[in-house]
């Protein structure tokens, strides 16, 4: 990460179209993917950096998934540390690095989560794999993490 792209300094927008599956079958819509679980979780603000990593045990958990299942792993840097630290792992020898390097062209403020995920989204469809667990920390302690499907 760099000061070009933090989330303070870079700007961008993102937006999606999200929707049940009984409105996708009944318009003849064609998904990219889909959300499959999701965690929210708060920690002590002074070790804000480790939020995403029962995040991501929640979102797993409620996938009824294990972290080793996952094709591809996107996060910001101190969210995959924390996630690696969680398997165990020193952060170099996380078995899921961060392939495309999703936060290399920044996630901006209030369009992070979005950015993210539909990026993960297209990666996905390219390298024509299952899974992605997604996290990402938050000022003050706070992580969250998502479980994406390719279809």
């Amino acid at each position: 990460m760099t000061a070009g792209n933090a989330s303070g300094i870079c700007d961008g927008a993102a937006a999606t179209a999200i929707a049940c599956g009984d409105f996708v079958g009944g318009h003849k819509l064609a998904p990219i993917g889909r959300s499959l679980a999701w965690g929210t979780v708060g920690a002590e603000s002074s070790c804000m950096g480790i939020g995403p990593a029962p995040a991501a045990v929640k979102a797993l958990h409620k996938a009824d998934l294990a972290l080793e299942e996952m094709e591809l792993m996107e996060s910001t840097p101190r969210s995959h540390l924390s996630i690696a630290l969680l398997k165990g792992n020193s952060a170099r020898s996380a078995d899921k690095p961060c392939p495309h390097g999703v936060i290399a062209i920044g996630h901006p403020l209030a369009a992070s989560g979005t950015r993210i995920t539909t990026y993960v989204f297209h990666a996905l469809q390219i390298a024509r794999k299952g899974f992605d667990l997604t996290a990402a920390r938050i000022g003050g302690g706070q992580g969250t993490a998502v479980i994406v499907e390719e279809f």
